[in-house]
């Protein structure tokens, strides 16, 4: 029988090279990450820990991974004192060495993948790692992704200015990178992290100005909320920021003002506060980008911070390979307050995965099982809370999208950016109204049309507020707006790293056909030589 004809130009022969294969990944070098790495490689696994800290400036300076809102000082661009700076705040990774597992600092995962219908060609799961220089594509058995977490942005006039800033990127600047520029900090929320980075930030001699929420009462465990206050730190409730200011270098002042019961501003309330730095602690959010981009199932979970994976009582998702722990798994003060709870969840999850490798026993796992802790149920609604009073407060000319300059209005009319100087009669047609029209009201949609969400810190600043406002607007709940997709890589990588330095030859042939091609539809083998088709 002859042999089907080959199409020169599909991927055969020319897929990218799987440089190795371990039994497991562990992705993230915090409390969790590092408690799955040691459990696992104690019970006789390879193990590669990977971790992109502590992260080059310029991403630093892109607000990525975390809202670092430009407070970095100059230290965060001598790599080689920063990685000693880390490695000092974090002594249980020199143990990891000892245990046999192989660590890789400042390197980034930016993508996992795994067969599907429509890719074959893997021989099994595989990550996307990448440093300074290159990347590179590893295959593993089994991965635990314990990626952290990353703060929720609320925006109000001036959250542009430099010194507004997450209050998860402020505990990394100060306390793992020693890199930390501001002096006096105001903190937005009185929440487990808020709480936490104002406890850290006095005992580094910092001043923290107050602590400024929405609610009557401040929403953190008691037992922060009164040890803030015993270092004579006020705690400003029913209260909300009606606007930042000061100069090209940064925020200077903070202006309060306090909400009525209806969330209104109370005209003659205002106060200004003296401060050069402006932490965002309303929430913090679960990274999930790797998990979401590898098509595991999500569920949105307000009371462990909105979209989380479905995971079992081990931490394994629905792809049998793949596990979540910590953050990244879902939120909740518990676990904010004391690590040892995120490091439990790493070992079940180090010890179900030894299990599926006849490296552990199956009652093993159920006896860690027990010591894990269950979040507080209640308490979902205080975001919106906060997005309400401050979209009072501001109006809706503040901006949403710092990156591609969309309003809180531009963004509810479906506005093509500002920037881009364009009119179109049948765009001026179209709104959030028209869009509801259709059918659920979907992100990615709405980010296509307005481009919110599609700048260069990926939308770590705007995501969350973006659904909210979507979801405000079309009352509903903000579970019901589809998560805008991630897509990788998942951090912002230059093309000196991301291209193939051994690409093959065969992979070069035919690549002009891939270009200026009328229609997807048109086949390959009536496509003339050189080029597309010529009409």
């Amino acid at each position: 029988m002859p042999h089907p004809p080959i199409d020169p130009k599909s991927v055969a022969g020319k897929t990218p090279e799987v440089e190795r294969h371990l039994q497991l990944l562990v992705i993230g070098a915090g409390p969790a990450g590092i408690a799955a790495a040691a459990e696992a490689a104690e019970r006789g696994l390879e193990v590669l820990l990977v971790d992109e800290n502590p992260v080059d400036g310029a991403l630093i300076g892109m607000d990525v991974p975390l809202h670092f809102g430009g407070r970095a000082t100059a230290a965060v661009n001598t790599p080689g004192r920063l990685l000693e700076t880390f490695l000092e705040a974090r002594p249980e990774l020199a143990e990891l060495f000892d245990k046999g597992v192989e660590v890789l600092l400042q390197t980034t995962v930016w993508g996992l993948f795994a067969n599907a219908p429509g890719v074959q060609w893997m021989p099994g799961p595989v990550a996307g790692l990448a440093d300074t220089d290159r990347s590179w594509l590893v295959g593993f058995d089994k991965v635990i992704v314990a990626a952290g977490r990353r703060d929720l942005g609320m925006s109000f006039p001036g959250w542009d200015l430099p010194g507004v800033m997450g209050v998860t990127a402020a505990h990394r600047l100060i306390s793992a990178y020693d890199a930390f520029a501001g002096r006096r900090l105001l903190i937005l929320g009185t929440g487990a992290e808020a709480l936490d980075l104002a406890l850290t930030a006095l005992g580094r001699g910092l001043e923290v100005a107050g602590l400024i929420e929405v609610a009557d009462q401040p929403v953190g465990p008691a037992e922060l909320v009164e040890a803030v206050k015993a270092h004579g730190v006020p705690v400003l409730t029913g209260h909300v920021i009606k606007a930042a200011t000061g100069t090209v270098e940064g925020v200077t002042t903070a202006t309060l003002v306090k909400v009525d019961s209806s969330l209104s501003p109370v005209p003659g309330s205002e106060r200004d506060i003296a401060c050069d730095t402006v932490a965002l602690g309303i929430g913090t959010v679960p990274n999930i980008e790797l998990l979401a981009a590898l098509d595991a199932k999500l569920a949105h979970d307000p009371d462990r911070g909105g979209h989380v994976p479905v995971t079992d009582a081990d931490g394994r998702t629905a792809l049998p390979f793949a596990y979540a722990v910590g953050d990244c798994a879902g939120i909740h003060a518990a676990k904010s307050v004391d690590p040892a709870v995120a490091r439990q969840e790493g070992r079940v999850a180090a010890i179900a995965v030894a299990a599926s490798l006849d490296k552990a026993a199956e009652g093993d796992v159920t006896a860690a099982r027990a010591g894990l802790a269950q979040p507080v149920q209640g308490g979902g609604d205080h975001r919106m809370t906060w997005l309400k009073a401050l979209l009072n407060t501001g109006g809706l000319d503040v901006l949403v999208c710092q990156c591609e300059e969309v309003s809180r209005g531009e963004l509810l009319d479906i506005s093509p950016p500002r920037y881009l100087e364009r009119v179109s009669n049948k765009m001026g047609t179209r709104s959030l109204t028209t869009l509801l029209e259709d059918g659920p009201v979907n992100q990615d949609q709405v980010k296509r049309l307005t481009r919110a969400g599609m700048g260069l810190c990926q939308g770590r600043r705007c995501r969350e507020q973006v659904a909210m406002l979507l979801a405000l607007s079309s009352r509903i709940d903000v579970g019901q707006v589809p998560l805008a997709s991630y897509r990788p890589p998942v951090r912002p990588l230059p093309l000196k790293v991301l291209w193939p330095q051994d690409e093959a030859a065969v992979v070069r042939q035919e690549w002009d056909s891939w270009f200026g091609i009328e229609s997807q539809w048109v086949p390959w083998w009536d496509i003339p030589a050189g080029g597309a088709k010529q009409g």
